[in-house]
């Protein structure tokens, strides 16, 4: 009851309100140097060894 207004109902609000951020950030080389070096180096080791 609303002891302002006998006979009425009171809406009274509880809890806490809440805000969240997600946020996600992806990259990809598209092309880079060194992978292909790493590559073609661990292949020239293979050759020696076989």
């Amino acid at each position: 009851m609303n002891p302002a207004n006998p006979g009425q109902d009171m809406l009274i609000a509880f809890g806490q309100k809440w805000n969240a951020n997600v946020g996600v950030n992806l990259t990809q080389n598209i092309f880079d140097q060194s992978v292909f070096t790493g590559l073609k180096a661990a292949k020239t080791t293979r050759s020696f060894i076989h």
